[in-house]
């Protein structure tokens, strides 16, 4: 089962609650454990979660949950609003991101500014 969930706003994770499995057994289920320890925060990607069930017996099954985490936050950017230039005697400037944008960030911390 795939379980999708967008990040947290301003973050690359997402804190989530996954749906409790539900174990049952002809005779008692004595266990009921997950890959996922105490964890609730998740990157962006896939991750799998393993659910156990053991009975008295000793026997055990498993499922997985498919935890995938998408990034649909957009990124930010923030431009100077004004700029002095000084061009060269081909009336030329070379114009770099540094000089044009003052920041741009984003939740996933890659931003590719072209």
């Amino acid at each position: 089962e795939e379980q999708i969930f967008n990040t947290d706003h301003g973050s690359p994770l997402a804190n989530i609650s996954l749906p409790s499995p539900i174990a049952s057994d002809n005779h008692n289920v004595t266990s009921l454990t997950s890959s996922l320890g105490d964890a609730s925060s998740f990157p962006i990607g896939q991750s799998v979660v393993t659910y156990f069930a053991q009975d008295s017996s000793g026997n055990f099954d498993s499922c997985d949950i498919l935890v995938t985490v998408i990034d649909e936050e957009p990124p930010t950017i923030k431009c100077q609003e004004f700029m002095d230039v000084t061009v060269d005697q081909q009336c030329m400037l070379p114009i770099s991101f540094s000089m044009v944008a003052e920041t741009a960030e984003d939740n996933s911390g890659e931003v590719n500014v072209t």
